[in-house]
């Protein structure tokens, strides 16, 4: 029996990390689909072939890495609308003509909307005794620092899944698109660890589906590496309680007769799945 659990959760894990053709891995978590994608937020975008009513969340770290000066909102999650945005895409990309032709302005068309919102970024004074900034006037230690980046963060997140939903209300399909912020700064020095960067997004997400269901039809999330890739599966894959569903559905159906699953009715087994 050991063994065959063994191969039940390797056939979950396997099943769960499987791309499709555009680098999209997806989950579903409280009736919303949840799709990681391998991709440059805005790349992906900028074909016309991509229709649907969304709103992305740039981030202010991007636009500044692109050379643009969006507004700055503060760190407690303020969000900003905007009509374009600052787009630089590879000079191998389809896009790139289209791009340079309007001034690297990603203008804003029909079923897009942008949000950008001021994320947090921890500064190295460097030293032996170093101390840390984050984004105010206070020193820190690194692991003070990165707490209080972490409390910034999830503000942001908040804020940018509330916008989101006032933006879309009048939808009939309700999309929101987001990078990994926080981790996307020009600056080495000033990015926050990707690891509390994701528990952070991945916690935010699904915090907010659980309180407000229908709030949005999808949520996708935007990675430019495999190392993010792989990070963000674990965290939504642990999250969504996947794996414990799928062992206790196989336990269900096992026909073992130690096993006290083969004792329960078949709608307390489904109801059990449900809470985890």
């Amino acid at each position: 029996m050991k063994k065959n659990i063994i191969l039940i959760l390797s056939l979950c894990t396997a099943f769960a990390q499987a791309m499709e053709p555009e680098n999209k891995w997806s989950i579903t978590a409280y009736g919303t689909t949840i799709n990681l994608h391998k991709a440059d937020i805005l790349e992906y975008y900028a074909g016309d072939i991509k229709k649907e009513d969304i709103v992305i969340c740039v981030g202010q770290h991007k636009q500044e890495e692109l050379g643009a000066t969006p507004i700055w909102g503060n760190l407690t999650g303020e969000c900003c609308e905007q009509k374009t945005v600052r787009f630089i895409p590879k000079s191998d990309s389809i896009n790139y003509g289209k791009a340079r032709t309007s001034g690297w302005d990603f203008p804003q068309r029909e079923g897009i909307q942008f949000l950008v919102v001021t994320e947090p970024r921890v500064f190295n004074r460097g030293g032996e005794d170093s101390k840390y900034w984050c984004d105010d006037s206070e020193l820190y230690t690194k692991e003070a620092a990165i707490t209080e980046s972490c409390k910034y963060l999830l503000c942001c997140y908040n804020a940018v899944l509330n916008k989101g939903k006032e933006l879309l209300q009048e939808k009939d399909i309700k999309n929101i698109a987001l990078p990994m912020l926080g981790a996307d700064s020009q600056y080495e020095h000033a990015r926050m660890f990707k690891e509390d960067v994701a528990t952070i997004a991945v916690n935010a997400v699904l915090e907010f589906l659980k309180n407000q269901h229908g709030a949005y039809n999808n949520v996708e999330f935007f990675v430019e590496d495999d190392a993010d890739v792989t990070l963000y599966k674990k965290l939504l894959m642990e999250q969504c309680g996947l794996t414990e569903k799928v062992l206790l559905f196989w336990l269900a159906h096992y026909k073992d007769s130690q096993s006290m699953f083969t004792l329960l009715p078949r709608e307390l087994i489904y109801y059990i799945a449900q809470l985890i």
